[in-house]
């Protein structure tokens, strides 16, 4: 695929995630919208991430892996792959997360459709076991956002989510086109807690 076919470029951060990021690539290889490229970003892991990075990327040309040199953080991991991306738009989803079949297909077209510079919506909070849900009660309700339905400019949406109080910026829950972000110098901090 050449890079003016590439509509949305998937960028993954990975570090020390085995045991979650075969099921993270899969729901984004089978994504409905198949003009995608994933770009991995493996942050010196020292489990067995890089290897299933490497099978991913031989079974699927839309598969890149980077590979850091020193373990860096997740910020400068996104850095990476939005400077490697070829894609109109750009998608950043953990490496233990997953996402629907029709979600690029979904935020794309809303983008083109309404010519967006991002996408804001919401997301479901799995636990891997009842022990850290019942751990993490609060988390969920943390990131539920009160999004509306309509396209709004940027300044009276962030003014929604103040007046709201439900105001969160997990990037997992964005989509943005490319070359807003590049135009206006937007960037991950790096080696930051929350780096979102």
């Amino acid at each position: 695929m050449s890079a003016e076919e590439v509509k949305v470029s998937v960028i993954i951060p990975v570090y020390d995630t085995e045991k979650w990021l075969a099921d993270c690539l899969d729901s984004v290889m089978c994504q409905t919208l198949s003009d995608i490229e994933i770009i991995c970003v493996d942050d010196a892991s020292t489990d067995g991430s890089f290897s299933v990075l490497e099978k991913y990327a031989a079974r699927d040309t839309r598969v890149r892996v980077i590979m850091m040199e020193e373990n860096s953080g997740q910020g400068k991991c996104r850095n990476e792959g939005l400077e490697a991306a070829a894609g109109k738009y750009v998608y950043f989803l953990d490496s233990d997360d997953m996402i629907k079949p029709e979600a690029m297909r979904e935020l794309f077209d809303m983008a083109e459709q309404d010519d967006l510079d991002g996408i804001f919506f919401d997301s479901e909070v799995i636990f891997e076991d009842s022990g850290l849900e019942r751990k993490h009660a609060s988390y969920p309700a943390a990131r539920k956002g009160s999004y509306p339905d309509e396209v709004v400019k940027g300044s009276d949406l962030f003014s929604r989510f103040i007046d709201s109080g439900e105001w969160t910026c997990y990037i997992q829950r964005q989509f943005w086109k490319k070359s807003f972000l590049i135009d206006n110098g937007i960037e991950f901090p790096v080696r930051h807690e929350h780096e979102d």
